[in-house]
């Protein structure tokens, strides 16, 4: 290798992300590197190609009736190449990617990429399968840190996932929230998945007749689709600001940030609304944990005697097993809000 070729300072910082995500699309560098702009991109992962440091592939059958997505990843020589430049390359090491994994990889780093700008932390799958000693063959993709450095165990759907693929996901989830990894968030291309990891989750009888126990561990099992949380993360600052916008667009008076010790309530937050409480929670991130405490709420006579308070629920206008029961409820006030919804919230101040 001849060290002595010139290496931009863009190059060599598109290198260092292709070693710490592996793979990574043009429209994704193109977003890193370029502002989102231009066709330039092109011309320099040409030359970088030219020089050895990339290698390109076409993602297969990722367009309908298109030629695929173009993807990248680092070679040996680029490798090479940031050590020569005092580049760190200690951090991650194994660079290889199986082909099955690549749709994965290229989904997870579309969150990287949407999150740049945010104050959201993305782990990359080997770092978090070796900070908590996760077995190396499992599904996880990676660990959210959110603002309030609450840390989420993170997977990615495609639109259609497989049943297989959705139901090792839930094994995994099952087997490691008790561990030293509780809540999980799971990001969803499309509504497809979404919807059949609820509707999965939450079965009690399988196909087969026999009985199956539903997705709870206790902890936090939160589900998005991309669009809405991209939208939602960009505005996060902590779980009682994104109250305050909720109630600022519906004209609630928040009351209650959290559970007094030695109280009775059942849920943080209180609202007031002409004059009545109620307990307000938010299901836009569609917790089937929260679900779950709102249908023992509603179902225990014993709290409903010595707790008056009714429920506001909010979640996303999304038709799921989940959302259905909770409509069906006594004592909950469901609302349901649409995208632009979402958006005019996301434009509030808390």
């Amino acid at each position: 290798m001849d060290y002595d070729i010139k290496v931009s300072d863009k190059e060599l910082s598109i290198m260092q992300d292709l070693y710490n995500y592996r793979v990574m699309t043009t429209e994704q560098i193109r977003k890193r590197h370029f502002n989102n702009s231009g066709t330039y991109v092109n011309k320099v992962l040409w030359k970088m190609r030219n020089k050895g440091y990339v290698k390109s592939n076409i993602l297969k059958n990722s367009r309908k009736n298109k030629k695929g997505y173009a993807y990248h990843r680092l070679t040996e020589t680029g490798v090479e190449c940031l050590v020569k430049h005092d580049t760190s390359v200690e951090v991650q090491s194994n660079i290889y990617v199986k082909p099955k994994q690549v749709p994965y990889l290229l989904m997870t780093n579309d969150l990287v990429v949407d999150l740049t700008n945010t104050e959201w932390e993305i782990w990359d799958s080997r770092k978090v399968k070796e900070e908590y000693n996760l077995d190396q063959r499992m599904n996880i993709q990676g660990l959210l840190i959110s603002p309030d450095k609450k840390r989420y165990g993170l997977y990615v759907m495609s639109n259609r996932s497989s049943l297989k693929t959705i139901g090792k996901i839930q094994s995994e989830i099952k087997a490691n929230a008790d561990l030293l990894l509780h809540d999980y968030i799971i990001v969803t291309q499309g509504l497809d998945s979404y919807k059949e990891f609820i509707s999965r989750a939450v079965e009690t009888i399988q196909n087969n007749g026999q009985k199956k126990e539903p997705l709870l561990t206790g902890h936090a099992i939160k589900l998005y689709p991309y669009k809405p949380f991209i939208t939602k993360a960009s505005v996060y600052n902590s779980e009682i600001d994104w109250i305050k916008k909720i109630c600022k667009h519906y004209g609630y008076e928040l009351k209650s940030t959290a559970i007094p010790e030695g109280e009775r309530q059942s849920f943080p937050f209180i609202v007031e609304v002409q004059g009545k409480e109620y307990y307000l929670v938010d299901l836009t991130d569609s917790d089937l944990q929260k679900y779950n405490d709102i249908e023992v709420y509603c179902n225990s006579q014993a709290s409903r005697h010595w707790e008056k308070r009714d429920i506001i629920a909010v979640a996303f206008s999304i038709p799921t097993k989940t959302n259905q029961r909770i409509d069906e409820l006594h004592g909950v006030n469901f609302k349901t809000i649409t995208n632009a919804e979402l958006r005019d919230i996301c434009s509030l101040s808390a």
